[in-house]
């Protein structure tokens, strides 16, 4: 996944996250560093750049230890927005993953991933 290069996922934060229809889509704020593609020059009051996006898993099977996001209390930030934490753990071996979370300790299989990054 060479799209992730650059990118610190354990500083990035959780937004939200779904799964239907054979896809998981992860709601982030990446944390993104200079060796990454996606980065740009950090706004004036960040360390780093930061960027909104998906991290988003196609063809996914398997799926286990997958919280539903209205069961996990999110942390409000000053600015009024919500987020769930980090990523505390990734682990990808294709097509197997394992991401540690506030949304769980998920395991699942894909056969595919892509990151989107909004504007």
């Amino acid at each position: 996944m060479d799209f992730l290069k650059g990118i610190d996922l354990q500083d990035s934060f959780v937004l939200g996250w779904s799964y239907k229809n054979e896809t998981l889509v992860l709601n982030l704020e990446f944390s993104i560093w200079p060796e990454s593609e996606y980065y740009l020059s950090p706004k004036a009051d960040e360390y780093t750049c930061y960027r909104k996006g998906t991290l988003t898993f196609l063809n996914v099977s398997d799926v286990k230890g997958l919280i539903e996001q209205p069961e996990v209390k999110g942390t409000q930030d000053l600015d009024g927005s919500i987020d769930y934490g980090n990523i505390d753990y990734f682990e990808h071996n294709y097509p197997f993953f394992k991401i540690v979370s506030s949304f769980g300790n998920i395991e699942f299989e894909s056969t595919a991933a892509k990151l989107e990054l909004r504007t």
